[in-house]
């Protein structure tokens, strides 16, 4: 990427290599609009605004919405030291009577998990700060919460009583905290500005909420290329994680439930269209597991199948005519059995009139896969998950 080094705001699971979004936009006609229906963090759309051209992401997860479009999104830098700073200084004059939170204040299921998995000292400076947050002017609000969340969303301990939050496998692991959040979140907000960017660096980007299933805000043949990785089957539960970071932000945690349920790649029984019964048990029988899989995790893996047709049927529908399209996908494991997520991807762009161009291996390292060190995997089924991606090229 030359002189252009990325560098991530935030803590995410399974990111889009650089060199792979680098490489599949370079080629492109300058100011080509990219799509990744899928978004995460927001790489394949930082990468392709660096390249010179125009972006639209979507996801479900509105953490992840949230952090691709600040990092997307150019800020007065000056202005957003000048706003956290404020914050800072007030949250440590703040009285906990003045501090109100509706999502947080007026449920007990969401003040029950909050309890759970944060200490005392700590609820009260994150009610302060999110108060605070809340009150902020748009653009800036996102990128002050943004500095917020990275000290929940941690590997390590952070401002919650958990560790191994930013791998979706939180674990409670202290029933006490010394951590000074008021203080780390001072200098969260450095580390974010000097990551933020200051000028729009293509034709730029938009990131929304919305479903790779149903692009029902994009015209027909409007997109150049798309640029995307989706959920693997049983692989992450990003949703696992990111609710410690998202109920300081308004969202109560039956919203978010509701969301985690209904996302691609969850474990929950399809409601089958009779439309695509006959497409999805030939693909399933193309996985050859026998007998190796109960009637309900066979279910999970119809679900899937499903999902990824209605996502390449939409792919199809909104991108030009010969337009590129690329999709980086890893295998994994359910219940110990070994699934070919590739090739339910390959089938599913066929069925929906995508052409397959070229399929490539990339062997990922160890400390890149956001699982436990290879040594702490001999007895478990994760050690199968994720040694390698696959990226499918394929033509609209």
């Amino acid at each position: 990427m030359g002189a252009y080094k990325l560098k991530p705001i935030h803590p995410f699971p399974a990111r889009m290599a650089p060199e792979i979004a680098l490489r599949e936009t370079s080629g492109l006609k300058r100011n080509s609009l990219i799509l990744d229906p899928m978004v995460g963090s927001g790489t394949s759309l930082k990468v392709s605004s660096f390249n010179g051209h125009r972006g639209i992401g979507f996801d479900t997860d509105p953490l992840a919405v949230i952090i691709s479009g600040v990092w997307n999104t150019p800020i007065d830098i000056t202005e957003f030291k000048l706003l956290g700073a404020e914050i800072a200084k007030d949250a440590k004059t703040i009285k906990l009577k003045d501090v109100k939170t509706p999502s947080i204040d007026g449920d007990e299921e969401t003040k029950k998990f909050i309890k759970y998995w944060f200490g005392r000292k700590q609820i009260n400076a994150l009610r302060k700060l999110s108060f605070l947050i809340a009150r902020s002017p748009y653009p800036y609000q996102d990128a002050l919460f943004v500095a917020l969340s990275r000290l929940i969303i941690s590997k390590n301990i952070g401002a919650s009583l958990a560790a191994d939050i930013s791998h979706s496998r939180p674990h409670k692991v202290k029933a006490t905290n010394d951590f000074d959040t008021i203080a780390e979140y001072e200098k969260s907000l450095l580390f974010i500005a000097k990551r933020l960017p200051e000028r729009r660096l293509g034709g730029g980007v938009s990131v929304a909420i919305g479903d790779a299933r149903n692009l029902s805000t994009i015209k027909n043949g409007q997109i150049d290329a798309v640029l995307t990785s989706p959920p693997y089957l049983n692989a992450i539960d990003y949703m696992r994680g990111h609710k410690l970071s998202l109920v300081w932000y308004g969202s109560a945690l039956r919203e978010l439930r509701e969301i985690r349920s209904n996302n691609i790649g969850t474990e929950k029984m399809p409601i089958m269209s009779e439309e695509y019964k006959l497409f999805i048990a030939d693909v399933y029988d193309s996985l050859a597991l026998g007998r190796l899989v109960s009637r309900r995790h066979r279910g999970f893996i119809e679900r899937y199948i499903q999902d990824m047709l209605l996502v390449f049927k939409e792919i199809k529908r909104v991108t030009k005519p010969g337009g590129r399209i690329v999709v980086v996908i890893g295998n994994s494991t359910q219940r110990g059995i070994y699934i070919r997520n590739d090739l339910i991807l390959r089938k599913c762009a066929t069925e929906s009139s995508i052409r397959i161009k070229q399929i490539k291996t990339r062997v990922l390292p160890p400390s890149k896969r956001y699982l436990p060190p290879p040594t702490l995997l001999e007895a478990s089924d994760l050690k199968n998950r994720m040694r390698k991606e696959i990226v499918i090229k394929m033509q609209a």
